[in-house]
């Protein structure tokens, strides 16, 4: 029979038989003692809580990555641009010298 007095009591059952054993122990009202079935309940829903936060954390890095790439392609993308019409006025004045003598 476990006795919890704190979430530290939780966390080394859990440690000791896992997390399923927890789920299914509380699923059971004869398994624990009120306040024991109360305080692992209660434990279940902060591991969920902090297991739901990490992962919008990761969520939240995943996009800060995309945005940052992004960036990058934006920039990449205006530095092509600016070569293009530099190419782009290039290659137009090299038509008009190589084409001069028969305009004249």
């Amino acid at each position: 029979m476990a006795n919890f007095h704190s979430y530290e009591d939780v966390q080394r059952w859990v440690d000791k038989h896992g997390l399923e054993a927890l789920r299914d122990a509380v699923q059971s009202s004869i398994r624990f003692h009120p306040d024991n079935r109360a305080m692992a309940i209660d434990w279940l829903r902060d591991a969920e809580r902090l297991q739901r936060i990490a992962k919008e954390d990761e969520q939240h890095e995943f996009a800060r990555r995309q945005t940052v790439a992004a960036e990058d392609q934006a920039s990449t993308a205006r530095q092509a641009l600016c070569t293009s019409r530099v190419a782009l006025v290039a290659a137009v004045a090299a038509l008009l010298v190589s084409a001069w003598p028969f305009i004249k």
